[in-house]
């Protein structure tokens, strides 16, 4: 592992972690909930999984960008 993306991946992890568990308990929470207002969370999920799996992919390019032949 190189020692310059080493804190970006700790900063990916801690990151992605904190989105997904904040979705987990929008789900949970989701279930208990009238109609209209678990259509609202679950929609609010889906974006909070959007938005991690967009920093994923923007930091993955980001550490390896892709090469172009010479």
């Amino acid at each position: 592992m190189s020692k310059n993306r080493a804190p970006t991946r700790l900063q990916l992890h801690d990151t992605i972690v904190s989105r997904l568990f904040i979705t987990g308990l929008l789900l949970q929470t989701a279930a208990g909930r009238p109609a209209d207002a678990s259509k609202q969370a679950i929609l609010e999920a889906a974006e909070h999984l959007d938005d991690a799996v967009r920093e994923i992919r923007d930091t993955v390019f980001r550490m390896n960008p892709p090469r172009c032949p010479p």
